[in-house]
Formats: structure tokens, C-alpha cells, sequence
């Protein structure tokens, strides 16, 4: 299994991307399950078919909204979305990516920005199925959409 565990502090953009995520990946053929775990972290769970183009060696991807990353294992893929630096991260065996927060207090807006950067990351996830998803979980808004090709464009590596 592919674990892309979701954590923020927006409970709002969480709930949108977990949902958003597991339907797109659905979308796509695979074997997908979401849930909350015990210490209240997002997950979602999809068969070993989900490779991500940035070779995770454990098959976990991260994901923090505007929250400093905590419980990383070496070897993850982070994308941190805020204005969050990865001092913690430096330390350990991670790939690690931004999305930068543009100031926007908009939950469906920022779950379509970590959205578009996942996408990005993720080689299974198509643009159609993630529009897709985006339209039956979050609405039909063209900003949400703008907001969703921001988010793929902007996601960088951090050194």
C-alpha cells in the first residue's frame, strides 16, 4: 500500500484533500481507502500501482497544510504548503517540496493549490481525474480550477 497521510490546521482543506485524493486515485484504476487514523491524521491508502515520480522508498507521502511536518520517517516524500521552511527536515533522508502559501484564507482554495502539487508528484494521478474529483468534492468554480494549475505549477524541491 501507498499511505498519503494528510495533516494541517485547517481541518476544512484536510477533510477536502483526503476526499479529493482518494477519489482521483480511484478514478484511476486503483484499489483506494480513506480514513482517519488514531491520532487523528488523514490518510488514504491506494495499491502499490501508485509510483510517485520522485521514488519514494517507502511508498509514503506526507502532506502538511500551513503545520510544521512532525513523525517523519526517512525515506518519505513531504510537501509542505505554507510558508513553513523544512529546517526540521534538513536532517533527515526525505524529499521534501513547497507549495508556497500565496495568503489566501480559502479552504477549497487551498486544497486545490496541495492538490495541483500532488498531482505533480504523483505519477497514477492524471490532471482529468484530478479536475474530476475536484468537481465532485470541492465544486465547480473556475477559481478552484486556477487554483488547482497554480498548485501544479508552483511546487519546487527544496535543498
Amino acid at each position: 500500500m501507498v499511505n498519503f497521510t494528510i495533516q494541517g490546521a485547517h481541518p476544512t482543506a484536510v477533510a477536502l484533500v483526503t476526499h479529493a485524493l482518494g477519489r482521483a486515485l480511484f478514478l484511476a484504476g486503483l484499489d483506494v481507502k480513506d480514513y482517519i487514523d488514531r491520532e487523528g491524521r488523514c490518510v488514504v491508502a491506494s495499491d502499490k500501482q501508485t509510483v510517485t515520480s520522485v521514488d519514494a522508498t517507502n511508498a509514503d507521502v506526507l502532506i502538511f497544510i500551513e503545520q510544521p511536518p512532525k513523525d517523519v520517517r526517512d525515506g518519505c516524500v513531504v510537501l509542505l504548503y505554507g510558508n513553513e521552511t523544512a529546517a526540521s527536515l534538513k536532517k533527515r533522508k526525505t524529499k521534501n517540496y513547497l507549495v508556497a502559501a500565496p495568503g489566501t484564507a480559502d479552504t477549497k482554495r487551498v486544497a486545490c493549490l496541495v492538490l495541483g502539487a500532488t498531482t505533480k508528484l504523483v505519477d497514477k494521478l492524471s490532471g482529468k481525474n484530478m479536475r474530476l474529483a475536484i468537481e465532485a468534492e470541492i465544486g465547480k468554480d473556475k477559481l478552484l480550477f486556477d487554483a488547482f494549475e497554480e498548485g501544479h505549477k508552483v511546487v519546487k524541491q527544496l535543498r
